[in-house]
């Protein structure tokens, strides 16, 4: 699951604590923004997930 928070200040922003269920910060990866999920492979999409010790079964 791919999750998305917005905020209206940086300061809103800095003191974002994610829940304990997020599994990785991608934020600055753009091989996971919706233009290249979209058109990404099961193989590219599990390949970037273990980058980050992600393991889906």
């Amino acid at each position: 699951m791919l999750g998305e928070a917005e905020f209206a200040t940086d300061e809103e922003a800095v003191s974002f604590a994610p829940p304990p269920e997020c599994g990785a910060e991608v934020t600055d990866d753009v091989r996971f923004t919706g233009a290249h999920l979209v058109r990404a492979t099961r193989a590219e999409l599990l390949s970037r997930l273990a980058e980050y010790g992600i393991h889906p079964e």
